[in-house]
């Protein structure tokens, strides 16, 4: 059960600042625990073993209850047995060369969540208590300001749209004042008239005007209102602006179903809808 000092030369790592750095400190608390856990098991095993011989077959206890045939009469009738015979159980795990553990425990996947979970925004999009809550978007048909979804921004005379609605919608171009005071929307009017009557996926309601970008090579025809979208977890916002669906996601690493939580505060900035009389960047809306 004791390792003799020079044995135990070669196991012990003394500590350094190169050393540590190395170390995956839950990893490896998880590993000594194992170990100790199946060290005890070891020794009670054998412990156990040894309290069933002494007390039923050496003490002849119910031995008459025992077959003839049985090997444990058979175990009973050997009172030279070395009570010091190590059990016949696989220590593998204990032996560094073999493997840490016996049950190998996949860190990998927990460590990709947790660094998921880093950079997806998880929380919920609540309604915020304001004069807003009496007005409704024309996109998601939600009501009121949404702490991701954004606030509601005017788009004509009674008509309001959230931001992120407005800023992920197909085709909207992005630009800023001169003075980098507020970003304005551009081709909104455009895609508003062209794509308010496609159905969300998600809701089966109409007015979802972000699409899936393999939408553009005409392979993918899903559609989303951005609240959707964003409660589903499972479209990808993506940093250069592209959206897929679930289906469409590419297998890369910085394609993660979600929305980047680098995002969350993006639509507090000020934001305004611009009119322009003609298509910008785009040729979707071409005559």
């Amino acid at each position: 059960m004791f390792e003799d000092l020079d044995s135990l030369k070669d196991k012990i790592i003394v500590p350094t600042s190169k050393t540590l750095s190395k170390i995956d400190m839950n990893e490896l608390f998880v590993k000594i625990e194992f170990r100790a856990v199946l060290k005890i098991k070891i020794v009670f095993m054998k412990w156990f073993q040894d309290l069933v011989q002494n007390t039923i077959f050496q003490g002849n206890l119910f031995a008459h209850d025992i077959p003839e045939d049985s090997e444990f009469r058979a175990q009973a009738s050997e009172p030279d047995r070395k009570k010091s015979e190590p059990l016949a159980i696989d220590t593998k795990a204990d032996s560094p060369d073999e493997g840490q553990m016996m049950m190998m425990i996949d860190t990998t996947a927990i460590k990709k969540q947790e660094s998921i979970a880093g950079k997806i925004c998880m929380e919920e999009d609540a309604l915020i208590d304001n004069p807003q809550k009496k007005l409704t978007c024309i996109l998601c048909g939600l009501n009121g300001e949404r702490s991701i979804t954004g606030r509601l921004i005017p788009y004509q005379v009674n008509q309001f749209v959230h931001v992120n609605c407005a800023l992920w919608t197909q085709e909207v171009q992005e630009g800023q004042e001169e003075n980098d005071v507020c970003s304005e929307l551009y081709n909104f009017h455009f895609a508003y008239n062209a794509f308010n009557k496609n159905v969300c996926v998600l809701c089966g309601k109409t007015g979802a005007t972000i699409f899936c970008s393999n939408k553009r090579t005409k392979k993918c025809p899903a559609a989303f209102h951005f609240p959707c979208a964003y409660a589903s977890r499972k479209v990808a916002f993506l940093q250069n602006t592209d959206i897929y669906c679930e289906n469409c996601t590419p297998k890369v690493e910085e394609a993660i179903p979600g929305f980047p939580i680098e995002f969350r505060d993006y639509p507090k900035r000020r934001i305004l809808i611009v009119k322009n009389t003609q298509p910008q960047c785009t040729n979707v809306f071409a005559a």
